[in-house]
């Protein structure tokens, strides 16, 4: 078990090292995308959840777990839309979405 929470934090760090130098070089447009957000808040849980603590976790540790995993899939499926096949569903769907929250 803490050979996999070692290998999650490697893997988070590389991540938040990349999203770092993506926020260097693209200034302003690493901003305005909403995806980055995502991202951040997705490898910040998943390292709070892995993160030593007590013999149990805690109900915070389990909920930055919860999170992170759900925003795991919603870039997933953000990803997707890079294929023709399901690229037009997600791009309504992710219009709706922003249409409701307004």
């Amino acid at each position: 078990m803490i050979a996999l929470s070692v290998i999650i934090l490697i893997i988070c760090a590389f991540h938040l090292i990349k999203e770092v130098l993506q926020m260097k070089f693209n200034k302003t447009d690493y901003f305005i995308d909403f995806e980055n957000y995502i991202e951040w808040v997705m490898y910040i849980g998943a390292v709070i959840y892995v993160l030593p603590g007590r013999s149990t976790k805690a109900n915070a540790q389990i909920a930055a777990g919860a999170i992170s995993i759900f925003l795991a899939w919603i870039n997933f499926v953000l990803f997707l839309k890079r294929f023709s096949l399901f690229g037009i569903y997600i791009l309504m769907t992710k219009r709706v979405f922003f249409t409701v929250c307004q």
